[in-house]
């Protein structure tokens, strides 16, 4: 099924208990539309307001936002995307840049970077761009590319890197020369870690039959 990615934002923050009771309205929402998965969110904490780019795969566009509609949480934007993962060739690259292959350090963490690219640029120029972007990154050590959603249509990205400080993400988007609409740190919130609620729905856990089929991409960081 297509994937998609979901721009919402939370103002005010959701905090202590509207945490739970949000989630478990949202993962509710699966009893209506099953087709509907909540793959990922990576939320970006503002202290006044949250934003969130939340992973999800279904049918369609409009089954999705009816989803969202249904459990009554907002949508700014919503995309229809790929993702790309670091594949088995990572070798063409002077450093393995994928995060699975080490282990995170304490002091890392997750950073999202949003890039939106000339509708004019050709494909080549695209394609291009991203094999440049691969490069820089095995050049730069400590940072690692989780995966990447790319809207052809949109010609937008959300890239999420690990990295110990937002410095090198940056560093890495300035060597590449390719668009960066911004950086925030972001935390992953993950179906696996609401195991309970899907439970008390009798709802699958639909996450651990994707996780056994990795999407990738080799040799391209974006």
């Amino acid at each position: 099924m297509p994937l998609f990615t979901l721009r919402r934002s939370f103002d005010p923050p959701l905090r202590g208990e509207k945490i739970e009771l949000t989630m478990a309205t949202i993962i509710s929402g699966a009893t209506w539309y099953p087709d509907v998965e909540w793959e990922r969110s990576y939320g970006i904490d503002y202290g006044t307001r949250q934003e969130t780019v939340c992973v999800y795969r279904g049918p369609s566009k409009s089954e999705v936002a009816r989803h969202s509609s249904y459990c009554g949480v907002p949508i700014d934007a919503i995309y229809e995307v790929e993702e790309f993962r670091p594949g088995s060739e990572m070798g063409i690259l002077s450093r393995d840049i994928s995060a699975d292959a080490t282990p995170p350090a304490p002091d890392d963490r997750y950073f999202v970077v949003q890039r939106t690219f000339d509708q004019s640029m050709t494909e080549a120029e695209v394609g291009a761009a991203w094999m440049r972007s691969g490069a820089c990154a095995a050049e730069i050590p400590r940072l690692y590319w989780v995966r990447t959603y790319w809207s052809e249509a949109d010609r937008k990205g959300w890239c999420v890197f690990r990295a110990p400080d937002a410095e090198l993400v940056a560093k890495h988007s300035a060597r590449t020369i390719i668009p960066c609409d911004w950086i925030e740190e972001a935390a992953e919130n993950h179906p696996r870690d609401w195991a309970h609620i899907y439970d008390s729905f009798n709802l699958p856990h639909h996450w651990e039959r994707d996780e056994e089929s990795p999407v990738a991409l080799a040799g391209i960081a974006r």
